[in-house]
């Protein structure tokens, strides 16, 4: 594995985990305020690499060839992110962005060896610290596991807070009429 990816999986790892500390932290306002700071940031430089080629030093060392020609990975990371926190309540926006953080970590250091599985499981234990809630929880950790396994052209880091985010708000609404 080439050291830039296991570069990638450190920061993807530790970022998500100080941003859901944060979230437990600071008004969500003031962090989404942040994030989108962050975005602006991570678009500009996106548009210099992309439209200028310009080389930025620590982008090098995470970007993947194929990022060079548009949006990365990260600015992808942030929209979903952000978009989990505007739409959906804080257990269910903090469980969608805990599983892209951990799921798709799982599911990248398991690649090939039941990763599905554990990926599911990992984000069902997830959910349940998050929510409290198995059934929630589960419902969000399958629709995690079904964007890792069948998204291939769009970001799961985009995908899985808001298609995770709309299966646990739909799970919650379908419950309070139980």
């Amino acid at each position: 594995m080439v050291r830039h990816e296991y570069l990638r999986k450190a920061l993807h790892i530790t970022f998500g985990t100080a941003v859901i500390a944060l979230y437990y932290l600071v008004p969500i306002a003031e962090l989404t305020r942040i994030l989108f700071i962050l975005l602006i940031l991570a678009l500009t430089a996106d548009f210099l690499i992309a439209d200028f080629k310009l080389l930025i030093p620590v982008y090098k060392e995470f970007e993947r060839p194929k990022e060079r020609e548009g949006i990365h990975e990260g600015t992808f990371y942030l929209i979903g992110m952000i978009l989990a926190f505007i739409f959906f309540p804080k257990p269910i926006s903090i469980t969608a962005n805990m599983m892209m953080v951990y799921g798709d970590f799982t599911a990248w250091a398991l690649r090939g060896k039941k990763e599905h599985l554990i990926t599911f499981l990992v984000c069902t234990l997830a959910g349940i610290f998050a929510t409290n809630n198995i059934i929630i929880s589960t419902a969000m950790a399958a629709a995690t596991v079904l964007v890792e396994k069948n998204f291939m052209k769009v970001s799961d880091n985009l995908a899985i807070p808001l298609f995770s985010g709309l299966a646990g708000y739909a799970t919650v609404q379908v419950l309070t009429f139980l």
